[in-house]
């Protein structure tokens, strides 16, 4: 198609998922470094929730490379050896990626589009702002635009139906701290109505949905795909397209700890 923190990510699957009508909470699964995974459905299509905190996870934008620029997300991430990565950019009809692009800092590419929205994590917290808001002389630590908005405070909005392959990112309500929040929510599904996944992702933990405050829509059609790697566990949901690149959250490197200090004994110099 053209045109801590925590990572939750759903994608496609064949059975075993959580119906809509059933609005208890998500059975969430535990994953390694604190990662957790539950199954579910939106609007006949099924999935899964991927749940990462940033405090164990840091985030990436990586791009495709090689001499086409353009690969399938398992292409991209195949070298790390634990990632949870799904699509990243829109791109136009050259494949170049659209809106502005950061990854650690460095900005792939500064032409922001002000009409859509940004994805944005600076100093681990997340936000979802407008393109308007993002400043081109001052870059976090990460980028993506997307569009249109499913979430915004909470509420959704009107859209225009059309059933597609979707891939989203949400912040829920839950992890808000501040200004800024302590989730990020990747989203892949089969084809679904916007409407209905907005609703979704809008709807409250405690009746089955993600509880997200803020949601956003990423490229989705044919360029949907997930692909996750955390310990004996492997997801994958292979998209028909190629794309430009990836988001995608991979572990962080674990802290040493000092050992402690034996009374009488000479302190480390």
């Amino acid at each position: 198609m053209r045109g801590g923190l925590v990572l939750c990510a759903l994608v496609l699957v064949a059975a075993g998922c959580k119906t809509e009508r059933d609005e208890s909470p998500l059975p969430f699964e535990a994953l390694p470094r604190g990662a957790q995974m539950a199954k579910l459905a939106v609007d006949g299509s099924a999935g899964t929730a991927v749940v990462l905190p940033l405090s164990s996870f840091s985030f990436r934008v990586l791009a495709a490379g090689g001499p086409t620029k353009h690969r399938k997300i398992d292409h991209i991430v195949r070298s790390l050896p634990q990632v949870v990565a799904v699509n990243g950019s829109f791109f136009d009809e050259k494949k170049h990626p659209m809106g502005a692009v950061v990854d650690e800092g460095r900005p792939v590419q500064s032409t922001r589009i002000k009409p859509w929205g940004a994805f944005v994590i600076h100093d681990g917290v997340a936000r979802i702002i407008s393109g308007k808001e993002l400043d081109p002389g001052a870059y976090p630590d990460l980028v993506v635009q997307g569009q249109p908005r499913l979430v915004k405070d909470g509420k959704t909005s009107s859209f225009k139906p059309q059933r597609a392959e979707r891939t989203a990112v949400c912040l829920r309500a839950s992890d808000k701290e501040g200004d800024g929040y302590r989730a990020v929510t990747l989203v892949t599904t089969g084809a679904v109505e916007l409407k209905a996944l907005a609703a979704f992702l809008a709807r409250p933990a405690a009746r089955g949905g993600l509880g997200c405050e803020q949601a956003l829509n990423l490229d989705g059609g044919p360029s949907t795909q997930l692909y996750l790697k955390l310990g004996d566990s492997v997801v994958q949901q292979v998209g028909a397209g190629d794309v430009p690149n990836a988001l995608a959250a991979v572990p962080r490197e674990r802290t040493a700890k000092k050992a402690p200090h034996t009374p009488g004994a000479p302190k480390p110099r």
